[in-house]
């Protein structure tokens, strides 16, 4: 994603990128019908014992490498929400951040001279 992109190089499973603030009309651009409200908690991972038991979350268990395999695998997460990446991966996720700013903010003026103009 940070590289230099023409419609191609854009990974195909990537339907829509959005600011969740914007949660609500986004799903409706999508054809799904959302409120705003809360969503049902029925499903919470935390409180399934199964799921607990057999997925721990003690990041002790796993090795560096898994941790790696792992953030590599949820990449747009991190780059996307605020969640907190573990410790192995921050300095390389925290340098995408930044590069990332960079490129919006390159594509943000470049409009605004376009509009100018």
């Amino acid at each position: 994603l940070l590289e230099p992109h023409n419609a191609a190089s854009i990974d195909p499973q990537i339907g829509l990128v959005g600011d969740l603030r914007e949660i609500v009309e986004l799903f409706k651009m999508v054809g799904f019908t959302y409120d705003g409200g809360k969503w049902p908690t029925a499903r919470v991972a935390s409180r399934n014992l199964e799921k607990t038991e057999k997925f721990p979350s003690d990041l002790a268990l796993l090795s560096d490498e898994t941790i790696r395999l792992i953030c590599e695998f949820v990449i747009l997460d991190y780059y996307l929400f605020a969640f907190e990446p573990p410790e192995v991966c921050r300095d390389q996720i925290e340098a995408d951040i930044v590069k990332i700013d960079k490129i919006s903010l390159s594509v943000d003026s470049k409009k605004k001279q376009r509009k100018q103009q």
